[in-house]
């Protein structure tokens, strides 16, 4: 969480378009190699809760992906949103659209942006 010289959260943070799409693009590799090990880690004998564990960690990665991916750019910038709220939401995300995404691996593909 981040907090300003005052000591208080920041409430909007403005970013370039540029590092926007990097932390999209970071994000979503993150996601696909944590489900990527899970996967492995099943198949050879890896612990069921060790697993679950990691692969809730994955969804709520995804859905920090999809609130990023919810913002537009405006001339080179993304003004992000980090009220309480979306502080909270960033770590709430549909389970079974993830498991959806877990099984196309095409979640951004309905998106503009490209990652």
């Amino acid at each position: 969480m981040l907090k300003d010289e005052k000591n208080k959260w920041v409430e909007e943070l403005e970013i370039s378009e540029d590092l926007w799409k990097k932390i999209m693009h970071e994000t979503l590799s993150g996601i696909l190699a944590l489900v990527d090990s899970v996967e492995k880690l099943l198949n050879n004998g890896g612990d069921a809760t060790v697993c679950s564990g990691l692969y809730m960690y994955a969804v709520e990665e995804y859905g920090k992906l999809q609130l990023l991916m919810g913002y537009n750019p405006s001339a080179g910038k993304v003004k992000v949103n980090y009220s309480p709220l979306t502080r909270r939401a960033s770590t709430l995300c549909p389970v079974d659209v993830f498991l959806d995404f877990g099984t196309s691996n095409n979640a951004c593909s309905s998106n503009s942006v490209t990652l």
